[in-house]
């Protein structure tokens, strides 16, 4: 019971900053100035990130969030640093976060001089929502469709763990299908029926004659319904 008690007790202080503290509202695909200085003198500004979610990185590389005019020195799953220009009185925090992010930020900032001796400092809290102006543009991505067995194929989709759901709703992740092999056997299977009725019409009609139309028609039709009944059979095998 004790461990459960202090466990408890820990996240909870670990949550209250994000209550207590005024917060801003972002979105991923947005670009904001969140802090501006005219009071504080500074040569540099060094810039803590507390994250409660794992920061993470594009396929480009790129951190889900970026800091102009600043270095990324340390960076951890869910705490960086940043040093940051500052001349004199003068300096403008401007945060771009990724499309899609969902994450809550705290932005501790300590104000240098130039012997590197704090003269002041401040802490800005970043509520994101993800999406872009409040709209989730996260798509689907599909696996290729699996080969065809048993006439059927499959494939897997899913979006990125931590970005917002889809608002398109979930592809298919079956479908019905011919094999190769099947399609194969079914045009050979037209290609002799073909030839065979054109064979034996021709055959037919030459040795009747045009007095003979009628029965050389009956004769065909009859040859189309065996092939059709040998087809049937077939399949239903």
């Amino acid at each position: 019971m004790e461990y459960k008690f202090l466990l408890g007790l820990g996240i909870l202080f670990l949550t209250i900053p994000f209550v207590l503290a005024d917060t801003m509202q972002m979105y991923g695909g947005e670009t904001k100035t969140i802090y501006s200085n005219d009071a504080i003198s500074c040569s540099s500004v060094n810039v803590d990130v507390k994250a409660n979610m794992i920061l993470q990185n594009n396929d480009e590389g790129l951190r889900e969030y970026n800091l102009t005019n600043c270095e990324l020195t340390f960076e951890s799953d869910l705490n960086d640093n940043w040093t940051c220009n500052c001349s004199g009185k003068s300096f403008n925090l401007i945060l771009s976060i990724l499309p899609n992010t969902i994450n809550n930020y705290i932005f501790n900032l300590n104000f240098l001089n130039n012997e590197g001796i704090s003269n002041g400092s401040s802490q800005i809290i970043i509520n994101n929502r993800g999406g872009a102006g409040g709209i989730c543009v996260t798509e689907w991505v599909c696996t290729e469709w699996s080969e065809c067995m048993d006439n059927l194929q499959t494939r897997t989709c899913s979006y990125l763990d931590k970005f917002c759901k889809p608002q398109k709703e979930k592809p298919a992740e079956i479908q019905s299908c011919v094999s190769e092999k099947e399609l194969e056997e079914e045009i050979i299977t037209e290609e002799i029926s073909k030839n065979f009725f054109g064979t034996i019409t021709s055959a037919v009609i030459g040795n009747l004659g045009t007095g003979g139309t009628i029965g050389a028609f009956t004769f065909v039709l009859g040859i189309i319904v065996i092939i059709i009944f040998v087809r049937f059979r077939k399949r239903k095998n």
